[in-house]
């Protein structure tokens, strides 16, 4: 086979094109510090590698949601323990308000103490985020959830649940709406409240109750109605119980001791002190109040003045009817705290799951396009020689010619 002048200089020039864009394609893959520069460089590779890096981009995704909701729900998390201590001071202070002993200048500083109590927890239930969202409104972050007016605090919120989705399919809830936290608290003992009768005129004050047989429990309201016969040691102080849901009598005469327990329809409570003819007790199902309702009617309760026993009976009712109501407020605050506490602690383990899977997907991607660089220095190098090579050569072949030999 005969080979032409031409095909020779074509057949080395194409060699030397070839290898000049091979060196310069490692050089490429050393600067850069990828293997692959452009998907035919390893279409399988890069195939992969496009997967696991949408896959690492996601897990990323992940973990900036996990964080996010982590902020969030740390500053909730402090904001309810901040109102924890203050309803936990706030009880404090009825126990020492409930002391008999209290002159009108005590009862005033405790209110005073209480209003500014009342005061500090409004400025937690107001509590801003750092993008000036407020904590605990639901979805209306524009709006203040709590308004103080004249007739109490009102709700501005709504019961909406913010939620991130922080893994695959799990929606986790990052705020806590007021209304549901401070503003729906069952009074009493939860499951019914003591009152005493507005116009009782004796020294008589209830607890605030128990239930003694959830069987026996029923939605209808009781009143215990007090009779006192004869006077001084002679007096004998008799109760009729009577379901005014209804209309009818439970129990008539039934003989009264001071501090003996009272029972009707599972629920039990005791009175003390000496009731007069006349006075009465109401057992009803417990009703939503807000905290600060509560609070409210502490204060008030404090402020009354006392010209005789009853009336300081009547603060004393109050009083018992308030810490009660505040324990129960106090329970739903810290339920409110520990539910987020568990989120928080369900986002660590989240978060380092996300965090493992990241630096699996990193080192994944590593492996598929990531350069070795020992291997191509000296791929480089056998390339440099190659191509110094057929250049020395293509310049030999290309002076050959018969005039050479003349």
């Amino acid at each position: 086979m005969r080979i032409s002048t031409f095909l020779q200089f074509e057949t080395g020039s194409r060699n030397i094109s070839r290898q000049q864009a091979e060196l310069l394609a490692t050089q490429s893959q050393i600067a850069s510090g990828r293997r692959i520069q452009q998907p035919s460089d390893d279409p399988v590779g890069a195939s992969q590698a496009l997967r696991v890096s949408q896959s690492l981009a996601l897990s990323d995704q992940w973990q900036v949601n996990q964080g996010s909701a982590k902020e969030k729900l740390s500053l909730v998390e402090t904001r309810l323990a901040d109102a924890g201590a203050i309803l936990q001071e706030a009880k404090e202070r009825l126990v020492q308000a409930g002391g008999g002993a209290l002159t009108g200048a005590d009862r005033a500083s405790l209110a005073s103490a209480l209003q500014g109590l009342r005061t500090e927890l409004l400025t937690v239930a107001n509590s801003q985020d750092g993008t000036e969202g407020y904590l605990f409104s639901g979805f209306r972050i524009d709006t203040q959830p709590f308004a103080d007016a004249p007739g109490g605090v009102t709700y501005q919120g709504d019961q909406g649940e913010r939620t991130l989705e922080v893994a695959p399919g799990r929606l986790l809830k990052v705020s806590e709406d007021g209304q549901s936290v401070f503003g729906r608290v069952r009074a009493g003992n939860g499951t019914f409240t003591v009152a005493a009768g507005a116009g009782n005129t004796g020294t008589a004050v209830g607890s605030s109750g128990t239930v003694s047989n959830p069987a026996a429990l029923n939605t209808d309201t009781y009143a215990i109605n007090f009779t006192v016969t004869g006077t001084g040691t002679t007096a004998v102080t008799t109760y009729d119980i009577v379901d005014t849901t209804t209309g009818t009598p439970v129990s008539l005469g039934n003989a009264f001791t001071p501090g003996q327990a009272i029972t009707v329809a599972g629920r039990q409570f005791n009175v003390t002190g000496n009731p007069a003819t006349g006075d009465t007790f109401a057992l009803a199902p417990s009703a939503q109040q807000s905290i600060f309702d509560t609070l409210d009617q502490a204060i008030a309760a404090l402020k009354l003045p006392v010209a005789q026993p009853a009336d300081n009976a009547k603060i004393r009712n109050a009083l018992v009817a308030a810490d009660a109501n505040l324990g129960r407020g106090l329970d739903s605050v810290l339920n409110a705290r520990s539910g987020a506490g568990s989120r928080l602690s369900e986002l660590e383990g989240l978060t380092a799951g996300s965090s493992a899977e990241s630096l699996l997907h990193a080192s994944r991607l590593s492996a598929l396009q990531d350069l070795d660089y020992a291997s191509a220095i000296s791929k480089l190098q056998r390339q440099d020689l190659s191509l110094q090579a057929a250049q020395q050569t293509y310049q030999r072949v290309s002076q050959l010619s018969l005039f050479n030999y003349l």
